[in-house]
C-alpha cells in the first residue's frame, strides 16, 4: 500500500489516532487494552468507576486528537508530495549513475596498455636527451678549450709585446746622455 491510499484510508476512516505523535498513539493503545478488559467483564459492579475513568480519558485523548487531526493529515499529504518528489529525483539519479557505470570502463586495462605506451616513450625521450646532453657537453668543452686556447696565446703575444717594449725602454736609458748636473 502506498503513502497516498494509506493517507486516504485514514482520512476515510476517521482514524484520529493514526496520525499521533507515538506518545499519543502508546495512549491510545492503552485506552483500547482497557476497553477490551472492560469489555471481557460487562457485569462486574467493581468495574464501574474504572468504567467512567475510561470513558473520560477516552473522550479527553478523542478530543485532542480529533482537534488536530485536519492539521496532521494536511502535514501528512504535504509531507508525500514532498517524498515523492524526491523519490522521483533519487530514481533520475540512479539512471544516471546507472547510464555512467554502462560507460565506464569496468577495468583499467585499457589505461594501463595507453600507460605502458606512454612509459615506453618516455624512457625512449629520457635516452635521447641524456645524449643531447651529452653532446652539448662536449660541444662546450670544445669551444671552452678553443677560446682558451686562443686567451693564452693572445697572452704570450702580450708578453712577447711587453717584453719588446723593456727591452726598447732599457735601450733608451742605455743609450740616452747622462743628465746634466744642475748647479
Amino acid at each position: 500500500m502506498d503513502f497516498e491510499s494509506r493517507i486516504n484510508a485514514i482520512e476515510k476512516s476517521n482514524d484520529v489516532a493514526a496520525l499521533g505523535t507515538p506518545e499519543e498513539q502508546q495512549t491510545w493503545a492503552r485506552l483500547k487494552r482497557i476497553e477490551d478488559f472492560l469489555a471481557a467483564h460487562p457485569d462486574d459492579p467493581d468495574l464501574a468507576e474504572m468504567r467512567e475513568k475510561h470513558r473520560l480519558m477516552k473522550g479527553v485523548m478523542y478530543w485532542r486528537l480529533a482537534e488536530s487531526f485536519k492539521a496532521r493529515l494536511w502535514n501528512q499529504r504535504r509531507s508525500v508530495k514532498e517524498l515523492e518528489a524526491e523519490l522521483k529525483e533519487t530514481q533520475k539519479r540512479a539512471v544516471l549513475v546507472k547510464q555512467a557505470r554502462v560507460g565506464t570502463p569496468l577495468t583499467t586495462g585499457g589505461y594501463a596498455t595507453r600507460v605502458a605506451a606512454l612509459r615506453a616513450r618516455i624512457d625512449e625521450l629520457h635516452q635521447r636527451l641524456a645524449d643531447a646532453a651529452e653532446k652539448q657537453n662536449d660541444f662546450l668543452q670544445v669551444l671552452a678549450v678553443r677560446e682558451l686556447e686562443g686567451q693564452k696565446q693572445r697572452i704570450e703575444t702580450y708578453q712577447v709585446q711587453a717584453r719588446y717594449e723593456l727591452a726598447a725602454i732599457y735601450d733608451r736609458a742605455s743609450s740616452a746622455p747622462p743628465p746634466k748636473a744642475k748647479p
